[in-house]
């Protein structure tokens, strides 16, 4: 059986023409269907210009009307874009144009239903498309807009790509609204308005530059946020934005103030590589995710406080600079009202890290803060520890932290760069990883080096510590701790306790002459009293900690051998105290036994000894009634550490 031949139709093959006769074989054919029966080609308006109509036939025909492969032209990038007149003579288009192609019959239904492009055309006027509703995917690469472009409220089910385009007035997306993506990619700008824009897809910066501020207030991104290697001259403001996808700011470059006020990411933010030449702020925002600073340059300040994350902090390899003197002029702001003068350091107060914060291999200048931050897993400084400059210092106060891995020379080192009162933890000491890291190749000093080196010296680190090191089984390292623990609150009796009291009866005090000096001189002696109590405290049983009760045994001896040695001196006639009859009466081992009795509270060894005391005077009478005195507070000061008296407030 033959196969049976069929014929196609009319028109839908075309002559093998040259490129020349090709175009004039479509000129003919203008206003004619394309084969018997079909639709009519839309011939463009009476008025357009001659690129006009050249750029209406190539998207009629085809979807995309290229100046660049008319011209056989190489497309640039758009800071590369330097055109002469007559190429821009041969390139320009009217913003009335694409306004009427995308609004006006018949030419909005005759567009290819896949969208179309319009590459390497020059808009002199201003590219005004606000309140259009855009019927298919618009692209208009490898342009360059003179006057800015105007898109503002304006309405898409399609992608909006502009990348690679050269937009030297300002480029206003303020409450687009688009289904599907923007790019921008490549693109170069004098100030971006995006504010309240609601885009469904992607939303693309990537490599973009930006001579004047961007603006994203309130933004809604359903997908991705690609701001890879953009560069901002100016304030870039983000605040109020929900990014429904991952944030990409990464190897980013920020001459100015950046602006990430209370938004609302859903996924990861990624700033690695980034440089911050100007305060950046991300406070009062929420990150599903994890925040990534790796690798990035903070020449400022980055303020994060009251900050959410869902999931890990990364500040690997991140380096904060020194602000040098003078910093705010090489930076100015937009205006003299955008100026703002800069701050110094990494600020995450109050913030809540449901993860780890990561701070390994940083290089570290200037101020960190974890002010009362939640760190529910791990702060970690091990592996790659830290490097803390002499400006470099560490806040941790009032922060909650559910474990410490660090290394040995993994803190700053200055005295006054650390504070931790009101710290709490889990467990403190330790890395993840090799035995140098381990608790218990510590010893209990290394502890009290570390808690000495804090501003203010509070206390309250040092029972935090003292309580961990017990609670893990470190007794000896604990007591070390808590004897450090004594001696930090027995130097600092004075800004202790008379500030406080001070302050309590300032109300009181309105009534005397010199209040305050009355209340001072009060204290004052209140404080020295304290002091002494706490310096009998050391020098007697050590504080009551560990063995620190056998120093009571040696203080007792040494009482009682003083004593002895007194009697030999009267024994010998050096001193006089006792009559001669009376102390030959009694040996000196009996008199040794004495001197011991007077060191020995309310037991008796021998008869006599509490006699004989009347029948000596002098200097030796004095010296056994201190001696006696001596006993008797040394008693005291057992019972009370035995009892708990001692130290009771400290633990």
């Amino acid at each position: 059986m033959s196969k049976k031949r069929v014929s196609k139709p009319l028109g839908l093959t075309r002559p093998n023409l040259t490129e020349i006769d090709s175009v004039w074989y479509d000129l003919s054919r203008e206003g004619q269907p394309a084969w018997p029966g079909g639709p009519k080609t839309t011939p463009p308006h009476k008025d357009w210009t001659e690129n006009e109509k050249w750029a209406w036939r190539q998207i009629h025909k085809n979807g995309n009307a290229d100046f660049n492969s008319l011209y056989k032209h190489d497309p640039q990038l758009p800071t590369d874009q330097e055109w002469s007149d007559d190429t821009k003579n041969d390139r320009a288009i009217r913003p009335r144009f694409l306004e009427m192609i995308l609004s006006s019959e018949p030419w909005k239904t005759a567009l290819p239903y896949s969208g179309f492009s319009l590459c390497g055309a020059y808009f002199l006027e201003t590219l005004d498309l606000r309140r259009i509703s855009i019927t298919s995917r618009l692209t208009l690469r490898y342009n360059i807009f003179e006057m800015g472009v105007i898109l503002k409220e304006a309405d898409s089910d399609h992608t909006i790509d502009m990348d690679f385009s050269n937009i030297k007035g300002i480029a206003n997306f303020e409450n687009l609204r688009t289904k599907k993506s923007l790019f921008l990619r490549n693109t170069v700008f004098n100030g971006l308005d995006l504010k309240n824009a609601k885009i469904g897809g992607l939303l693309s910066l990537e490599n973009a530059r930006s001579n004047a501020s961007i603006l994203m207030l309130g933004i809604d991104v359903g997908g991705l946020l690609n701001m890879d290697e953009i560069e901002s001259k100016f304030k870039l403001d983000m605040s109020g934005g929900h990014f429904r996808g991952q944030v990409l700011m990464r190897n980013a470059t920020f001459f100015n103030v950046v602006e990430m006020k209370s938004i609302r990411a859903d996924g990861n933010v990624y700033l690695d590589g980034s440089q911050m030449k100007w305060n950046f702020y991300i406070n009062d925002s929420i990150v599903d995710g994890d925040c990534y600073l790796n690798d990035a340059t903070v020449s400022t300040g980055l303020e994060a406080e009251d900050l959410t994350i869902n999931g890990d902090l990364w500040l690997k390899g991140c380096c904060l600079l020194k602000m040098p003197e003078n910093y705010a002029l090489e930076y100015p702001g937009e205006s003299e009202d955008d100026e703002e003068e800069p701050y110094e350091g990494l600020f995450f107060g109050w913030s809540n890290i449901q993860g780890s914060a990561i701070l390994c291999d940083s290089q570290l200048n200037s101020l960190v803060s974890f002010e009362n931050a939640s760190i529910r897993k791990t702060l970690k400084l091990d592996m790659e520890e830290p490097q803390w400059g002499e400006s470099g210092s560490l806040v941790l106060r009032g922060a909650n932290i559910g474990t410490i891995c660090d290394t040995i020379s993994a803190w700053p080192h200055v005295e006054g760069s650390v504070d931790f009162e009101g710290l709490t933890y889990g467990y403190f000491g330790g890395g993840e990883e090799g035995e140098e890291n381990q608790l218990t190749k510590r010893r209990g000093e290394w502890f009290v080096k570390l808690l000495s080196l804090q501003r203010n010296d509070s206390p309250q680190p040092y029972r935090q510590c003292y309580r961990m090191l017990r609670a893990v089984g470190h007794t000896r390292k604990a007591n070390v701790v808590k004897r450090a623990l004594y001696e930090q609150r027995r130097k600092s009796w004075k800004q202790e306790k008379v500030d406080k009291e001070i302050r309590k009866d300032r109300a009181k005090a309105i009534s005397w002459r010199n209040p305050f000096r009355k209340a001072l001189t009060r204290f004052e002696i209140k404080g020295y009293l304290r002091y002494a109590w706490r310096t009998a405290l050391k020098w007697t049983i050590n504080y009551g900690v560990g063995a620190g009760y056998l120093r009571s045994l040696l203080c007792g001896g040494l009482l009682a051998t003083i004593g002895w040695l007194v009697i030999l001196l009267v024994h010998y006639g050096v001193m006089e105290g006792i009559e001669l009859p009376k102390l030959n009466k009694h040996s000196l081992a009996w008199w040794a036994a004495f001197s011991l009795d007077q060191t020995i509270p309310v037991l008796e060894l021998a008869k006599g000894h509490t006699d004989i005391i009347k029948d000596i005077h002098g200097i030796p009478r004095a010296w056994f009634m201190f001696q006696k005195f001596g006993s008797w507070f040394l008693a005291l000061v057992v019972v009370a550490g035995l009892t708990g008296l001692v130290g009771r407030k400290e633990e």
